[in-house]
């Protein structure tokens, strides 16, 4: 699922960053504080999955509970986490210039949030499924 979602996000964050050259008032400004965040802007735009949507289409299409369903849906996940990260970089990077530090704490901040996505998150369901007696409904919490 991880090489199908860089492949779904490379090509579009690629086409996003051919397009911005498209507005050439922004992406020649000659201003790298300018340009850099709305190339970045750009390419995740061109990025981000319709994760909603896509999961209705596999459940119309009975395909959600298929592998290639789970595929698609686990890529999709990722590709979008991947995106929201580079978004908030971006937007970091067009804010208040007085503090360079805030786009390495909201890379930082994207790249631990996505390891505790996979170290502490499937322990906490892991603790969940035992509670849960094997066969029963699971109730909300």
């Amino acid at each position: 699922a991880i090489s199908i979602a860089a492949a779904g996000m490379l090509l579009p964050f690629g086409m996003g960053i051919v397009t911005s050259f498209a507005f050439p008032e922004a992406s020649s400004s000659g201003d790298n504080n300018k340009v850099v965040p709305f190339i970045i802007f750009m390419g995740v735009a061109l990025s981000i999955t319709a994760f909603g949507v896509l999961a209705r289409i596999l459940a119309e299409l009975k395909l959600l509970t298929t592998d290639l369903g789970r595929i698609s849906m686990s890529a999709a996940a990722i590709n979008d986490v991947a995106a929201w990260v580079l978004l908030a970089l971006a937007v970091s990077l067009s804010g208040d210039r007085n503090s360079p530090l805030v786009p390495l704490w909201v890379l930082l901040s994207g790249i631990a949030f996505v390891i505790a996505c996979f170290l502490i998150v499937p322990r906490i369901f892991k603790l969940i499924a035992r509670r849960c007696p094997e066969g029963e409904p699971i109730g909300e919490m």
